[in-house]
C-alpha cells in the first residue's frame, strides 16, 4: 500500500428511485489504531459530506439505505481509494447490495466506523467489524 492515507466519509442514501453514494475525505498524517479513533477530523469530513447530502433535498426527499450504518467513516490508502472504491461504488449503486459493499470495503480499508448521533451523547463512532 502507498503511504498516503485518507479518511473518507461515505453516505449510503436513496432519492426517488435512485441510490446515491456521496463521498468526501481528507488526507491524514497520524496513524490510526484500534485504540485510537481519528479524533475530530472525522467530524469535519462528515459535516462537509452531510451538507452536500442536505443540499440534494432540494430535488426530493432522501432516505438512509443502511439504517444506522448509512454514514460510514473509513481509512483507505490513496491507491485503494482511486482504484477500488469507484468500482465498489458503481456496483453498490447498481445492485444495492450493502452487505457485499461493506464486506469489500473492509478488504481495502484499514478501519471502518459507522457514525450516528445519540441523544445526550453526541456523535458516536462505532467500529464496523
Amino acid at each position: 500500500m502507498s503511504s498516503f492515507p485518507y479518511l473518507i466519509a461515505i453516505a449510503l442514501v436513496g432519492q426517488k428511485d435512485n441510490r446515491l453514494m456521496p463521498i468526501g475525505g481528507k488526507s491524514i498524517k497520524e496513524e490510526i489504531t484500534e485504540a485510537y479513533s481519528p479524533s475530530k477530523k472525522y467530524e469535519q469530513i462528515a459535516l462537509e459530506l452531510l451538507l452536500r447530502v442536505f443540499a440534494r433535498t432540494e430535488t426530493g426527499s432522501i432516505k438512509r439505505e443502511n439504517g444506522k450504518q448509512s454514514l460510514m467513516i473509513a481509512r483507505l490508502e490513496m491507491d485503494m481509494m482511486q482504484e477500488k472504491l469507484p468500482i465498489l461504488k458503481a456496483n453498490w449503486i447498481e445492485s444495492g447490495n450493502t452487505e457485499f459493499f461493506v464486506s469489500e470495503l473492509k478488504k481495502i480499508s484499514t478501519h471502518i466506523w459507522s457514525l450516528d448521533f445519540v441523544r445526550y451523547e453526541g456523535l458516536k463512532l462505532e467500529p464496523i467489524n
